[in-house]
């Protein structure tokens, strides 16, 4: 039984030796692993956006659809010409899709960007349009995907070794269960969503930037999520099990940055403000 608990020992620290080796900085200077290729990434994120556009049809409202991919542009523009090898092999995108039910908005891997009309309302304006696209953008350029498939491949590597480890034991099957329960939770709780939760600040924090350089009035960021706050009330999973920040400490967060990001807003070139209304 020891001599298979230190295999397994062994098996992981050799995994962890790999991982370190392929670690690099991110956009905000922190340390980042990430293991699968780029290219099949946003190959791969392609091919599934031609399927959302094939599933869900264009919001038919023209003037609804040119505020967003005019943001979309501006901001594009930003991330190509402040992160350009972050940028490499993107292949913009932007599509506005009609789900009233759907208060979403995501930007995959490749700059493949999909707002549904369901989150317009929230957004309110441009400004607030600029606050969700750059904070998804920031998701894409911060390469968040490929550090969440290289911490879940991870995860269950090492949960498949226990679980050879636990079942390869002289313990009764009910012990064996509870044993692999518990870790499974306790990966998902200690390991996942903290880390999916950290992405999310950092997502914010250069999506604050990005649309203060695009310029967009910061100060709708932390409005956004009030209203988000507003809507959602009662639905908001505990912050413990979730894999996105309270909306009190992401509106604590975006506010703390207001200075920062009012200083960027300054120098853009052109000042669009909070931009035109949805109606």
């Amino acid at each position: 039984m020891k001599r298979r608990f230190a295999a397994l020992l062994i098996l992981v620290a050799a995994c962890g030796s790999v991982v370190s080796c392929a670690r690099e900085e991110n956009l905000l200077g922190r340390k980042a692993t990430r293991l699968i290729p780029e290219k099949y990434l946003n190959g791969q994120a392609a091919t599934a956006y031609e399927q959302e556009k094939k599933s869900h049809p264009q919001s038919p409202n023209a003037g609804h659809q040119q505020i967003v991919k005019r943001v979309g542009d501006r901001l594009i523009d930003v991330a190509e010409r402040d992160y350009p090898q972050a940028c490499l092999g993107f292949e913009w995108e932007v599509n506005l899709f009609d789900k009233a039910d759907i208060v979403n908005a995501y930007c995959m891997p490749g700059g493949k960007i999909a707002f549904y009309t369901g989150i317009l309302p929230v957004c309110k304006n441009e400004a607030g349009v600029a606050a969700v696209m750059g904070h998804e953008i920031s998701h894409a350029l911060l390469k968040h995907g490929n550090e969440r498939i290289t911490r879940q491949l991870g995860v269950q590597a090492i949960l498949i070794g226990a679980a050879i480890g636990v079942g390869s034991s002289d313990m009764d099957r009910d012990r064996q269960r509870i044993i692999l329960a518990g870790l499974g939770l306790g990966s998902t709780v200690g390991l996942i969503l903290p880390f999916s939760r950290s992405h999310e600040g950092e997502a914010d924090r250069l999506g604050l930037f990005l649309m203060a350089k695009g310029g967009y009035d910061p100060s709708e960021a932390p409005d956004l999520w009030i209203r988000m706050t507003q809507i959602s009330k009662g639905k908001q999973p505990p912050e413990f099990f979730s894999t996105h920040p309270s909306h009190e400490k992401r509106i604590a967060r975006l506010t703390e940055l207001q200075p920062e990001a009012l200083e960027l807003y300054k120098k853009a070139a052109v000042k669009h403000g909070k931009g035109e209304d949805f109606r």
